[in-house]
């Protein structure tokens, strides 16, 4: 069997008849290769488009968090499959979302930080997971490097990108940290004339929220 396997496409390995090792049971540690060989199957699992698109997005929620994986791999991956280079379809909206998500379950949760908030991330489909990633970030983050970054992405071109619902989220994460500085950064955001309804909406329930 492994023979035969040695000879198929890397992207034809995953199929439901081959043995899949779901866990690890009475084990007190389990070596690096298979760790590796593991993280290569959920892989090959998620971009099986022959499975259910729940069992594709577990596997690669699994992928994420295996520690042969880091950051630098996700964003290898978000590069590579976002879109396939052959039949220029789309990977789903789905997967890339829980890969976006699976990068701040690292041990450096602040480092992929600069990748998630670029212009790409905030004008796409996925600037709501890119902003909530922030929120999984914040308690190994200094108070000064998240005003920082919210002064960043209010400001010019980065505030015209966001969309409405990351930019409706970037109020209440200011308010979840109430400095002076954030509440000043909320108000000026309040006294702008052309703030979408939605995000003026948002912003008067956080700010009687933090009146209340």
């Amino acid at each position: 069997m492994q023979d035969d396997l040695e000879n198929v496409p890397v992207e034809d390995r995953d199929h439901r008849d081959f043995f899949c090792l779901e866990a690890c049971y009475d084990l007190e540690k389990v070596k690096p290769r298979v760790i590796e060989e593991l993280a290569k199957q959920w892989k090959l699992q998620s971009l099986n488009i022959d499975r259910p698109l729940p069992e594709r997005v577990t596997a690669i929620a699994r992928w994420t968090v295996m520690p042969t994986i880091g950051y630098t791999d996700i964003i290898k991956f978000v590069n590579q499959y976002e879109k396939d280079p052959v039949t220029g379809k789309k990977c789903p909206v789905n997967i890339i979302e829980c890969v976006l998500r699976g990068m701040t379950r690292n041990d450096e949760p602040a480092a992929p930080l600069n990748y998630l908030l670029a212009p790409k991330f905030l004008a796409s489909d996925y600037a709501r997971t890119a902003i909530y990633a922030i929120s999984g970030c914040l308690p190994y983050m200094p108070t000064n490097a998240f005003t920082k970054i919210a002064k960043m992405l209010l400001t010019g071109k980065a505030r015209n990108v966001l969309k409405i619902t990351a930019y409706k989220e970037l109020i209440r994460l200011l308010a979840s940290r109430p400095t002076q500085k954030h509440i000043e950064m909320i108000l000026h955001e309040a006294n702008r004339a052309d703030v979408h309804r939605d995000v003026r909406i948002a912003i008067i329930h956080t700010v009687q929220l933090l009146l209340s």
